[in-house]
């Protein structure tokens, strides 16, 4: 009798479903946060509406974390990923290092893009009432973009800390 270990597929385990969930995970949050945001829309534009919340504030807000997360980035890359000292020439050519720099470029470009699109709601943000969609959509927007930069970042925090555990 032959054995059926190599045409049966095993299943996948919880660890492998995390892996995977962890590998997407700047995907699976920023879509949580905008289906979230659809979902609450009459609330998120009530309290913006009766001024409970400022939509000033929250843009403020989304423009300082993303320039801070920027020049962050920006001085991660200048300062570390280019040089050439004997240490980043040993992990250079590592998938992690790789990784990592993939990742830092992705994550410096989409928090520049992130402050640039909040300057001109900074000066004049869309009204946020019940009849302007055009508000709502420009508030949808920036949130989810936050939330996928945030995860982004998040990301390159992560494969910092697997070149931390290599060296």
């Amino acid at each position: 009798m032959n054995s059926t270990s190599t045409t049966s597929v095993p299943l996948p385990g919880w660890r492998d479903l995390w892996r995977a969930a962890r590998a997407n995970l700047e995907w699976l949050a920023s879509l949580l946060a905008a289906v979230m945001a659809i979902n609450w829309h009459d609330l998120i534009v009530e309290k913006f509406q009766n001024k409970s919340w400022d939509i000033g504030a929250y843009y403020s807000a989304i423009f300082d974390w993303s320039s801070i997360q920027a020049a962050f980035l920006f001085g991660v890359y200048a300062f570390f990923l280019s040089r050439s000292e004997p240490f980043l020439q040993a992990i250079g050519g590592t998938p992690v290092f790789k990784q990592l720099r993939q990742y830092v470029v992705r994550s410096l470009y989409l928090s520049l893009t992130l402050s640039v699109l909040t300057l001109p709601v900074l000066v004049s943000p869309p009204e946020m009432k019940s009849g302007n969609l055009i508000g709502f959509i420009v508030f949808w927007f920036l949130s989810t973009l936050l939330t996928y930069t945030f995860f982004c970042f998040l990301k390159v925090v992560r494969v910092f800390g697997k070149i931390e555990r290599m060296g």
